[in-house]
């Protein structure tokens, strides 16, 4: 027997919500596994409703099947843990599928054992939710299901962490301010599925309390649900990669605005229905207990009186009009306070610490006794018939009377019928008739006007596309045919001018003939320019290293490549050259890498000039007596400063950044100089790290340049390999979710270099597998195969020979010590003052002027410096270094001291320094 109650007009509405979600997914959007997953969980969503709603419509016992089609849930969330899995893309395939073996595998024990075991149980009518159902609770079915809860939301998480590392945030940046709409779309899946939690431990809280009204709690869960799914769904069309129409969220919100409202709506209806029911029977019994003798009401199947000093139902002293004894009424089931009865012990339990025997009879006594006094619907089973009943005290007692539960039934079930139909009707038309509603208004329109887009972008400027509406629409209507018409109209004018310079124009297109054959004949030269030019650069671009104990690599790779009759060949503005040479005693190997501004025949030239300029330094280096003597840092400071005053008669049109640099064959230290190139790497025990070359250089060229020239000094131990490049290495577009995109780090590099082992071949490689290289590359690699020479019994010497005071042998070990470890910065200031004490000046000024250019803030250097230079009578040069002194530290209280001394230097006629230099010993 089919008879509908309010829980079924309740659960009718989030049913027809799934069974059209999981339509629209399964039927309307195509090879997409995330869809198919979200198609599945609405799909067996679907199947749990349908279920709970066969249950409340099947007033016979075989209603009680419907929750095993319910049981159904657990299949729903085997797919919602797929869908978790797979949006936006699978990261984790192989436990996906495992997961989706094992869930399945428990989801259908879980179902299985519920339906056996509820099958061999007794089962009743629960008066409460109007249905029957099996005396048995699973407890497998809602652990299953609430595990399952919990693992999708550990799965979206875990995809916001591997979303978020992919995208280089943190976790916890990807979960409060995602840069990434993948992450975005994952973490609003995850706030949706919060809710449905909270929504659902509502639910089960309700269960247990009285906190809330069961039909509060019923409307407030499925409307809740339907927000729910719905959010699911429209935050999927919303992320997703296919195509999907306007038309889906009008009328899905619109759809969902209808099912909430007559939800609403009807329940509040059919809830007054049953007032109406209550109040004409509370008012039927109120009119008998006016009456001497009570009769029977219409409709009733008994009247039953009890006496006022017994606890009902105890004992009824008569029954009539009723083939019932008093004995079967006192026999008999009150179903309706069974529910209440047992969460309100549960609660004595807990606040009386009392026996769950003794809990039971006071809950029984206060829900009963509460449930009389306030003359409420009371139902109870009676040789296995259902009664609803009311009851009121009399003078004498009590009194009460009762109909067929079918009664109230089937009162109630043609309210609902109507209100249920009235949904699907509503929805139906909704439906059927929204979409042509919209689609006359907006999307004929819309399509209107990009059929008139995809028109225009085909040539076709006759189209017109027609004004509808005068709303928005129309006016971007109104303006595409504006748009149009001034097109076409520059078109024809454009036309006429055609017509009638048809012989300008042939005579056009011979002038363009003939620029074509000129411009191919200008290309061959070119080309021609471009091959002199290269093999101008051949012979400055090598590597005279092979002998000794420096080992240079390097490799070349320019950007621009060309062919010129039978050969090929590149040209750009990178550079890379290393050559021998000596400094006094010393042997150095000299290397210089560079980038000139501009690439193929621009950099070219820049380099043309470099590479010719440096080769006369290098011969002149080799042939000058006086540059022999130079020391490394001056040499540096010589040759940088002579090919920068050459490169700034460009004006600032050719600019070009580099590393120069000298290698002492003898110790392996390091002599170098930047000027805003990309920073060495070190290559040690396969880990590579950046060189921290402060206060470089700007380009050479630039036009007015503040900075000071500092050297850097460092050892190159056997093990370590010093690799140059130019900023070709992190020029490089590679390719990102979002698109290419140009490398912006350096950090790169350095992983690559590890991953190559330093070798410049394989770090090209990786290079080319990485990304497009977009600029000329450079790639220099230098190693040293000598010993660090023994200084330890020099400094136990110069340590003697300073305790003596005998400066003179002081000096000689001073001077000896620096040509073992030359990177030693902080010695060269305390050998150029035993120097100066063992009178050798010329060596003290020589040492002072190499920490100056290694270290040029050091005022304890610069007074030294100021005080060598006035007993050399060097006053020019010691007025410079005191104007630097100044400008490095302008509150220096020596400063009135040493000016006062280079005027008294510089006025004295002797040729006797003695008075002079005692005026500056103590300075």
């Amino acid at each position: 027997m089919i008879l509908l109650n309010a829980n079924f007009f309740d659960r009718l509405t989030p049913t027809i919500l799934t069974i059209l979600l999981a339509g629209h997914m399964l039927l309307f959007v195509r090879n997409s596994r995330p869809a198919l997953y979200l198609g599945g969980f609405f799909g067996f969503l679907s199947l749990f409703n349908i279920g709970y709603l066969l249950a409340f419509a099947l007033d016979v016992p075989e209603g009680r099947y419907g929750f095993y089609i319910a049981c159904c849930i657990t299949l729903a969330l085997v797919f919602k843990l797929q869908f978790a899995y797979h949006m936006p893309a699978n990261r984790f395939p192989r436990e996906s599928k495992v997961v989706l073996i094992l869930s399945l595998l428990i989801s259908l024990f879980a179902i299985a054992e519920y339906s056996y075991v509820a099958e061999q149980t007794p089962y009743r009518f629960f008066f409460d939710n109007h249905i029957y159902g099996s005396l048995y609770a699973s407890p497998y079915v809602p652990l299953v299901t609430m595990i399952m809860f919990f693992g999708v939301m550990i799965i979206f998480l875990r995809q916001i962490r591997a979303l978020g590392k992919a995208n280089s945030q943190s976790f916890f940046q990807a979960l409060f301010r995602p840069s990434h709409r993948n992450i975005v779309a994952v973490r609003s899946f995850l706030l949706i599925a919060l809710a449905e939690l909270i929504v659902n431990i509502l639910y089960m809280i309700s269960t247990v309390t009285d906190f809330v009204s069961a039909l509060t709690i019923n409307q407030i869960f499925n409307l809740g649900l339907m927000f729910v799914y719905f959010f699911y769904f429209i935050v999927y069309i919303n992320h997703s990669r296919e195509n999907t129409s306007i038309m889906v969220r009008l009328v899905g919100i619109s759809l969902v605005t209808l099912l909430v409202a007559t939800s609403l709506l009807g329940s509040r209806s059919i809830q007054r229905i049953e007032d109406s029911f209550d109040q004409k029977n509370r008012a039927a019994i109120q009119s008998m207990l006016t009456r001497d003798v009570p009769t029977l009401p219409p409709g009733a199947i008994y009247l039953a009186s009890l006496p006022a000093d017994r606890r009902y139902p105890d004992t009824y002293l008569e029954v009539t009009g009723s083939e019932w004894s008093a004995e079967a009424l006192k026999d008999s089931d009150i179903n309706r306070s069974d529910y209440l009865i047992e969460k309100r012990a549960l609660k004595i339990i807990g606040e009386k610490q009392v026996s769950e025997e003794e809990a039971l009879t006071r809950a029984r006594e206060e829900i009963l006794g509460k449930t009389r006094s306030q003359l409420q619907r009371d139902y109870r089973i009676a040789e296995d018939r259902r009664i609803v009943f009311y009851s009121a005290p009399t003078n004498t007692g009590w009194i009460e009377f009762g109909f067929p539960y079918e009664v109230f039934r089937r009162e109630v079930h043609d309210s609902v019928l109507e209100y249920s139909a009235l949904v699907l009707l509503l929805t139906f038309l909704l439906l059927v008739l929204f979409p042509f509603f919209f689609s006359s208004s907006l999307i004929r329109p819309l399509n209107s006007l990009l059929s008139g887009v995809k028109q225009v972008n085909e040539g076709d400027l006759t189209v017109h596309v027609p004004v509808q509406v005068e709303d928005e629409i129309g006016f971007l209507a109104r303006s595409f045919n504006s748009m149009v018409r001034s097109v076409q109209d520059a078109r024809q004018r454009l036309q006429q001018y055609a017509e009638n310079l048809e012989q300008m124009v042939e005579a056009r297109t011979r002038e363009l003939s003939e620029t074509n054959d000129a411009l191919h004949e200008a290309k061959s030269r070119q080309d021609g320019d471009y091959f002199l030019t290269s093999l101008l650069l051949t012979p400055l671009v090598h590597n005279e290293t092979a002998n000794g104990l420096v080992h240079v690599e390097f490799l070349l790779k320019q950007k621009k490549e060309f062919a010129f009759k039978k050969w090929k060949s590149e040209i750009g503005g990178d550079y890379c050259v290393a050559d021998r040479f000596q400094l006094g005693q010393r042997t150095y190997t000299v290397f210089l890498n560079a980038d000139a501004m501009g690439k193929s025949i621009q950099g070219g030239g820049g380099i043309l000039v470099l590479g010719s300029l440096f080769k006369a330094i290098l011969h002149r280096s080799r042939s000058a007596s006086a540059l022999q003597r130079y020391s490394p840092e001056r040499w540096l400071k010589t040759s940088f400063e002579e090919m920068n005053s050459v490169f700034r008669a460009f004006d600032g049109s050719m600019l070009i950044s580099f590393v120069l640099g000298l290698i002492d064959e003898a110790t392996g230290v390091v002599y170098c100089i930047s000027a805003e190139h990309p920073a060495p790497v070190i290559y040690e025990d396969g880990k590579a790290r950046f060189l921290d070359i402060s206060d470089q250089l700007m380009k050479l060229g630039t036009p007015a340049d503040a900075r000071r020239l500092r050297v850097q000094v460092f050892r190159l131990l056997p093990e370590q390999l010093l690799i140059l490049g130019s900023d070709g290495r992190d020029d490089i577009i590679v390719e990102t979710e979002s698109g290419p995109q140009m490398n912006t780090s350096e950090k790169p590099f350095l992983d690559i270099v590890e991953r190559s082992q330093g070798d410049l071949s394989r770090i090209y490689e990786i290079l080319q597998a990485t990304g497009e290289i977009t600029d000329d590359l450079s790639l220099m690699s230098i190693g040293f195969d000598g010993q660090a020479p023994d200084y330890r019994t020099v400094t136990g010497q110069l340590k003697e020979a300073i305790a003596a005071e005998d400066w003179s042998l002081a000096a000689i070990l001073s001077m000896r010590r620096v040509s073992l470890i030359p990177e030693d910065t902080e010695f060269l200031l305390s050998a150029s003052r035993a120097c100066r004490k063992g009178d050798r000046i010329t060596e003290a000024i020589d040492l002072g002027e190499r920490l100056l250019l290694r270290a040029p803030e050091r005022s304890d250097n610069l007074r030294h410096l100021v005080r060598l230079y006035l007993i050399s009578r060097d006053f020019r040069r010691a007025r410079e270094l005191i104007q630097e002194l100044e400008n490095a530290n302008p509150g220096e209280p020596s400063l009135p001291a040493l000016r006062a001394a280079l005027e008294a230097a510089a006025g004295t006629a002797s040729d006797d320094d003695t008075d002079m230099v005692a005026s500056v010993g103590d300075i």
